[in-house]
């Protein structure tokens, strides 16, 4: 406890304010004299009534029967004795008393929320043996009302005239630009300024109905899904941006199982696409790398996240069904 000078404003005596540091500020009888407490002891209440992200976690996932029962049956052998890491959510990270888990348990019926999102929805309608590509991105969108459970789908958007996150426009940059190889318009979607004008006018002007095919946003990935491709992220769970390092130890165990599963137990070819080091990291960690060779094969990307490093990277739709002829199995319809 120290004191400092208060500056000539007079406010009420005993007044109390609070400053942005958090430390609480008591006005005495002597308006020129202030007593400021640490905040260690002035705000210790408010710190014990604050929730840890791993009580936030257990209560949201286990506040429901087994969060496995979430997945489609098919796919309860490929996480069968697998466990969630929630020893490596470190106990020290806090959260603000509002804090939700997102995207939540099937039927959670959170308000504000996409419609049919939940954690496993990247698996609904697919079965371990339709699979051809695997896409894994990084975590869910920073807001519930978007993340849906199905990595870079934007579940606030009905029409194509919608706001569109960066990382879904820079995906469809590259899928507008796959529609127009080998044209007059190759490459220019991807270009550094206009790439991303260029898609949004397209889109709303009908000229890439014909790569559309009358799909919507909010079936779009899903038309992919049906075709064997599985879009994982490496955390299936967001809250804060402080906390993306935890939600990402705490479903490491379930990824790399599922992952390395695949390729062991699928004899058919496969394709596993990275986007971003985080997605390669436990990709490498999950051991796939080391066991097996021609039949599986790995594309590494950048993150739509790093922008023009990953728009000028080779046409991912491009080299997904490029090497899915080479290994004898049909194209993506993308």
């Amino acid at each position: 406890m120290f004191f400092v000078r208060c500056p000539r404003t007079r406010p009420n005596c005993g007044a109390t304010t609070r400053y942005r540091n958090n430390a609480t500020v008591v006005y005495s009888q002597n308006i020129d004299t202030v007593w400021e407490y640490d905040k260690t002891t002035s705000l210790q209440h408010e710190e014990e009534a604050m929730p840890t992200l791993r009580q936030e976690i257990t209560r949201s996932l286990l506040s429901q029967p087994n969060w496995r029962n979430d997945m489609p049956p098919c796919w309860h052998k490929y996480i069968d004795g697998i466990q969630l890491d929630y020893r490596s959510v470190n106990e020290s990270l806090n959260c603000n008393p509002n804090t939700v888990v997102f995207p939540g348990r099937r039927n959670a019926g959170l308000p504000n929320t996409p419609p049919g999102w939940h954690i496993f929805r990247a698996f609904d309608g697919l079965c371990p043996e339709n699979v051809k590509v695997v896409i894994i991105g990084q975590d869910p969108y920073a807001s519930r009302n978007i993340a849906t459970g199905l990595a870079f789908e934007c579940g606030n958007m009905s029409q194509w005239r919608d706001r569109m996150q960066s990382s879904m426009r820079r995906i469809m940059q590259h899928w507008a630009d796959y529609h127009h190889l080998e044209t007059r318009n190759q490459g220019k979607y991807v270009l550094r300024w206009s790439g991303a004008a260029k898609l949004k006018r397209d889109l709303r002007s009908g000229r890439l109905n014909f790569a559309l095919q009358s799909r919507t946003p909010s079936n779009f990935f899903g038309s992919w899904k049906s075709q064997g491709v599985l879009m994982l992220n490496t955390a299936l769970t967001y809250t804060e941006n402080d906390h993306q390092a935890a939600h990402c130890n705490l479903w490491a165990p379930v990824i790399r199982a599922i992952c390395y599963r695949l390729a062991n137990w699928q004899q058919a070819p496969m394709i596993f696409l990275t986007l971003g080091l985080e997605a390669r990291t436990m990709l490498n960690e999950s051991g796939v790398f080391n066991h097996y060779g021609r039949e599986k094969v790995f594309l590494l990307h950048s993150h739509p996240a790093r922008g023009r490093r990953f728009l000028d990277e080779p046409n991912i739709f491009r080299q997904i069904n490029q090497n899915l002829e080479m290994t004898g199995r049909s194209k993506i319809r993308w």
